[in-house]
């Protein structure tokens, strides 16, 4: 997968108005599958946390968060996801031991909190997660897709990127235009990111939960350091970062899902140890790392606040 374009974030970007032909067809293509695929209602209710961007806003950690949030109601949550850039298609649940390459980083995370299957058919994997006995179904993306049908859809937008120069694929970074995505979407979940306010208007009867982020950090020997990372939106980490006092002298991005090579960790940690700086990753980064190397290098746990729980957790209990 190739690094997050910068054009993406520009408004009226040359780039941006030359690839507006190819966004059109895109889009055609979309309105043409959601024309022609239905989704299959299963037997347990299912809540899809997605975005309207290609990348990163903050889906993993929010369906963590929610697992937490409903554990109290339900006796086996299953988190349902592609497994991307995995090496295999299969329908598979989750075993502890599984390596990332198997099944993808993210869902090396999220079996940390609870069961987890991995599917592209999502059909295949929701019922292999009823014949394991799942009682609720979370899926980590999937808002484009029509496999199932989801009882409740939830956006992820974070104040920083937000929905970029609103433009669709590949001019833009938007799967399908914001009107479009907002029209089926039952709430939208907003995470503050930065200082910015986002001036798009939203439908009157969307509700929006807002939330944070809370970076927890090992000890580090130093506040200089070097900090990297394979995410769809790595500015984000880094904001985080350099927030709570950080200073970043280094930064490496690498494309999202990203599998990291021996020699890629052996460059960090000589250039790390040339300038005497702590080295900084994330906790779906370290996943992929060898484990000889991890001793050498730190990493960070990203949590979800919302800023009203309660009023969240009533909102999904009435719809579910």
């Amino acid at each position: 997968m190739i690094k997050t374009p910068k054009f993406w974030y520009i408004k009226n970007h040359i780039f941006s108005i030359f690839l507006s032909p190819l966004s059109l067809f895109y889009n055609l293509v979309h309105k043409i599958y959601y024309r022609l695929c239905s989704e299959k209602k299963i037997s347990i209710p299912t809540i899809c946390v997605g975005n309207l961007v290609v990348g990163g806003t903050g889906k993993t950690p929010v369906v963590i968060e929610l697992r937490k949030l409903l554990s109290g109601n339900y006796n086996n949550i299953f988190v349902l996801l592609r497994g991307y850039r995995r090496s295999s298609s299969k329908a598979k649940i989750v075993d502890i031991n599984d390596e990332p390459r198997i099944v993808g980083d993210e869902a090396v995370l999220h079996k940390n909190y609870g069961q987890v299957c991995v599917a592209k058919d999502r059909q295949k994997g929701a019922n292999l997660c009823i014949q394991s006995k799942a009682d609720l179904l979370i899926l980590d993306d999937g808002f484009q897709s029509k496999h199932i049908k989801k009882d409740i859809s939830l956006i992820v937008c974070d104040t920083l990127n937000q929905f970029g120069n609103a433009k669709i694929f590949p001019a833009g970074p938007l799967r399908e235009s914001i009107k479009s995505g907002l029209s089926r979407a039952d709430a939208l979940i907003l995470i503050k990111n930065s200082k910015n306010n986002l001036e798009l208007k939203f439908p009157n009867d969307l509700p929006v939960f807002n939330a944070k982020k809370k970076i927890t950090i090992p000890k580090l020997n130093t506040k200089n350091i070097l900090a990297f990372c394979a995410l769809g939106s790595p500015e984000n980490f880094y904001n985080s970062l350099t927030e709570i006092g950080l200073i970043i002298k280094q930064k490496k991005s690498f494309p999202d899902h990203h599998f990291y090579s021996d020699n890629e960790i052996i460059q960090i940690i000589n250039l790390a140890e040339k300038d005497s700086l702590d080295i900084i990753t994330t906790e779906k980064d370290i996943i992929k790392i060898n484990r000889k190397f991890r001793k050498k290098i730190k990493f960070t746990k990203l949590e979800i606040i919302f800023k009203s729980k309660q009023s969240l957790k009533y909102f999904l209990k009435e719809r579910i």
